[in-house]
């Protein structure tokens, strides 16, 4: 018998949740899968999470070789910002595409930050429901595909950011429509099966994510922004997404035949927004490792843009389409062409992780630092005066870590990364920092948003690919690809960089 998979994914639903839901029974199907067929955490990539996950994810090679890590990025032999996350900057194929190589039949229903490749053998939907849009025009493969899907079940009930609905109609109505979300999507993920001759089909949720940004304060009670006062409906949305989701499992799991495997695949984890990006910048200004003179320009318009409260400049945003978000980051971070006159700068990078550029001569335009020598005094001054910051209200490290890209990453395009990341601690609000090396440091941070994205993913399966057995105590998410591929007995191409794990 040929093997044949069903993958199903939860686009940034946290695995402590799912544990925790699961064993209380409010789970009771994803509880199932956990109890019946194996489980393996998944290790994803540090510092890069938010923008690299999916991209590593779906091609098997690290961000050090793909190269995509954030909404913003650097275009290379520049200053300026670009898309850094739209579908067809990734160099390699998709592992479905070797699939498809290989003769198999597929379906493909809005796996994030992903295109229609003509050449894939099946359908391919994308972006109909998901929660980063802008990677992508709404399409399919077949062409007619998307047009039949929007006749039958119309725009996903979310078809704006979640970010300006929260702001323009509230929570209750960001409830109404990931809920109905969910439901539709499950109604087309079932039917899709039904429907259609395939050996691997691979769809996601991407309430989950949606949901964890937004909803997080109305859970979690240590949360400074958690209101008792709010009714059942609006402090469980985050676990009635889960509850949604689980019950849409259990209807896909019902169209599958016994010869069909099972999978799920929580792609990374999420938790309370806490981090001190929004200071990083003051720090910068205060280590003198830019001359006072080349940084008073973007000073001054930072602090300008600082004056706004947070509310209006939220609703100034929500008036904005999303293409002047990267003016936007600019207008709040100085002007990004002046950079070319610092030594160090901050970049766009994951939330919970800030990223810096060093201006260096022979690979920016107008390159300051000299490598060799300078430069490791530059880093070793940086990962020092960083290291040492403590928020103040609780006495305890800001900073978990510090790292250079080339300590974390090999590849191609390590050079196009940030050179330094500074992961935050979590576990508290940063509004203010103490070190010995600055004066205090003060500012809350933007946004709606009360949520953002931890590491850690996992993944269950069950089935005739997946007898009881463990074949590792985790993986890392450049292996799914190529233990797709395994598990269909088909080789990893070279270019892929991870290890194809075998559960038979």
């Amino acid at each position: 018998m040929a093997p044949r998979l069903a993958l199903i994914a939860l686009d940034a639903a946290d695995s402590r949740l799912i544990k925790k839901w699961s064993a209380q029974g409010l789970l009771p199907n994803i509880a199932r899968l956990m109890h019946e067929g194996v489980s393996i955490p998944i290790s994803t990539p540090p510092a890069v999470l938010e923008g690299a996950v999916w991209p590593t994810l779906v091609s098997g090679v690290s961000p050090g070789t793909h190269g995509m890590h954030s909404y913003l990025q650097l275009k290379p032999g520049s200053y300026d910002l670009y898309l850094g996350l739209r579908a067809d900057h990734l160099p390699v194929p998709y592992f479905w595409q070797v699939l498809s190589d290989a003769q198999k039949r597929m379906v493909l229903v809005d796996v994030p930050l992903t295109r229609p490749i003509a050449t894939v053998n099946g359908i391919q939907i994308v972006n109909w429901g998901v929660h980063d849009g802008w990677s992508w025009d709404r399409s399919s493969w077949p062409v007619e595909v998307i047009s039949d899907l929007l006749d039958r079940y119309g725009e996903h009930p979310l078809s704006v950011q979640c970010d300006d609905l929260v702001l323009a109609s509230g929570y209750g109505e960001l409830r109404r429509r990931l809920l109905r979300g969910v439901q539709l999507k499950g109604q087309i993920i079932e039917n899709l099966i039904k429907q259609n001759e395939w050996d691997f089909f691979f769809g996601a949720f991407s309430e989950s994510h949606c949901a964890g940004h937004q909803c997080w304060h109305l859970m979690d009670r240590n949360h400074p922004r958690h209101s008792e006062a709010n009714t059942d409906d609006l402090r469980n949305i985050l676990r009635d997404v889960y509850r949604a989701i689980d019950d849409a499992l259990g209807a896909i799991a019902r169209q599958l035949d016994g010869e069909t495997s099972f999978a799920l695949l929580l792609s990374h984890g999420m938790g309370a927004y806490y981090q001190g990006s929004h200071l990083l910048d003051q720090v910068i200004q205060q280590s003198k490792i830019n001359e006072p003179d080349r940084t008073s320009v973007a000073t001054k318009l930072w602090q300008t843009g600082r004056m706004l409260p947070d509310s209006l400049r939220q609703k100034i945003k929500a008036k904005l389409p999303s293409t002047l978000l990267g003016n936007l980051w600019r207008c709040s971070h100085g002007e990004v062409a002046y950079h070319s006159k610092m030594r160090v700068f901050q970049v766009p990078s994951n939330n919970m992780t800030s990223a810096l550029r060093v201006n260096l001569k022979g690979r920016e335009p107008n390159g300051i630092v000299e490598p060799g020598a300078e430069y490791e005094q530059l880093c070793h001054d940086l990962s020092t005066k960083i290291g040492s910051l403590r928020n103040s209200d609780t006495g305890e490290k800001a900073v978990q870590w510090i790292a250079r890209s080339s300590e974390l990453f090999r590849g191609s395009r390590v050079d196009q990364l940030p050179d330094f990341f500074v992961e935050w601690n979590h576990d508290v609000p940063i509004t203010s920092l103490t070190s010995p090396h600055f004066a205090p440091i003060q500012g809350n941070p933007e946004g709606p948003r009360t949520g953002s994205h931890l590491p850690g993913g996992s993944l269950y399966g069950k089935g005739l690919l997946f007898p009881k057995r463990c074949p590792a105590d985790e993986m890392h998410t450049v292996d799914i690809a190529p233990t797709i591929l395994k598990l269909f007995d088909i080789p990893a191409p070279a270019y892929m960089e991870g290890c194809g794990l075998s559960f038979r």
